[in-house]
Formats: structure tokens, sequence, C-alpha cells
């Protein structure tokens, strides 16, 4: 792997990236924290060369004040709560790729803004640029307290189940953790994972009454 250490024009875009991603402990407007980009090789590596390890999740503030990670593949319903949370005023993070960080007090969730894909009935997603819509929204970062899985079912109506197998929990995270081809950041990654699976871990089970209202999901995770 190379080694991402010279002054070439790259790694001076990926220092400018990364500052992107050191946001104050006071909240503030980050209008120019925005941008649409998949990571890259040499970004994840650069990333976690700083401590910052990217999760497919979402990411939001619940009515209690606990910061609630919501790990899940594409179809799974986290995209749909992250924006039902936006719109619901919740301090939000990021609906597609949340980067994680570990802190004295644990780990810390930061957000990798870019559009919310929704999916609706046609096919494909309809995307949803927040900061075009509200230049002034402010995301934030927030503890990681609570690990929800949520998934799409064919019940009726939305259910929280807590996990106690935390071998399942590490699962689902080794699925949705994005890997970097280093062994000792790989190490790293996997110390992260496992503090994470240590956390209080629950299925959301979303039924119809979500495709009817999605807003019912944040009430159930409100209820934690």
């Amino acid at each position: 792997m190379r080694v991402l250490t010279d002054s070439s024009e790259e790694v001076k875009w990926l220092e400018s990236l990364y500052r992107l991603f050191i946001i104050p402990d006071t909240v503030e407007p980050l209008a120019e924290f925005y941008f649409k980009l998949k990571f890259t090789s040499d970004f994840g590596v650069y990333l976690a060369q700083h401590g910052l390890f990217a999760l497919h999740a979402a990411a939001f503030r619940n009515k209690g004040g606990l910061g609630i990670l919501l790990v899940g593949a594409s179809g799974s319903g986290k995209s749909t709560i992250a924006f039902s949370a936006f719109s619901g005023g919740y301090p939000y993070v990021s609906d597609e790729n949340v980067l994680c960080r570990r802190d004295v007090d644990g780990i810390r969730l930061l957000p990798f803004v870019n559009q919310i894909g929704l999916r609706g009935d046609a096919p494909g997603k309809i995307f949803y640029d927040i900061l075009e819509h509200h230049p002034q929204y402010t995301f934030c970062q927030i503890p990681a307290d609570i690990v929800v899985f949520p998934r799409v079912t064919a019940g009726r109506v939305s259910t929280l189940e807590s996990i106690t197998d935390r071998r399942t929990v590490i699962h689902t995270l080794l699925q949705n953790i994005i890997w970097v081809n280093d062994k000792v950041l790989r190490e790293q990654q996997a110390y992260l994972l496992e503090e994470l699976s240590g956390l209080p871990a629950y299925s959301l089970l979303l039924g119809e009454d979500h495709k009817q209202r999605p807003q019912v999901a944040i009430g159930v995770l409100n209820g934690i």
C-alpha cells in the first residue's frame, strides 16, 4: 500500500478534506462542510491515519438525548428514519456514511455529509440535498450510545427488540464498516468495532405503519 506522507498536491487535497471533519465542540453553521464524494481508498486510509473510521450507517440524537447509530445495508430503512429525524428537528449526523472516532468518553459519531437518498414507489432513489433547501442547517457530532439495526418486515406494527447475542451485533457491524487495506489501521478499526459491539443494541422491525407514516420509527426510538 502506498504511504501518504509526501507533500504532493493529492496529499494537500486529502488534508483539506480531513479538516472538514474536525468539528468544534460548539455548534456552528458548517455550510462549507458539504461535498459530494465517495470514499476513495486513499481518502479512507488518510482518515484512518487520523483516527476516523467510516461506517455504512445513519445517526441522530433522540428525544432522550441518546446518540442513535443506525446500521444497515441499502433498503434497510435507515435513510428514511434519518430523514424523519432531520425533518422533526432532531440533531442529525448523517444518513449514509458516519465517521467514528474514539474519545476518552467513548465513541463519537461525526458526519460525512451527502444527499439523503430516499426510496419511493418508483425504481431508484429520490435525493434530497439538505444544504440546498436549508443552507443554514448545522450538522453535529454526537456520542454513540445505542446501536440499532433497522429492517423492513411484513408486520403491521413497528417494534424494537433487544439483541443480547453480541455475536449478532459484531457480525452485522463487520458487514458495514468500511475497511482499509492496512494491517495496523485494520486492527484499530477492529478495536473500535469491538467497543461498538459492547453498546446496547436493538433490532428495529419496520412494519406497515412505518411505510404509511415514517415518523413512527422515531417514536419507537424515543422510547428507548
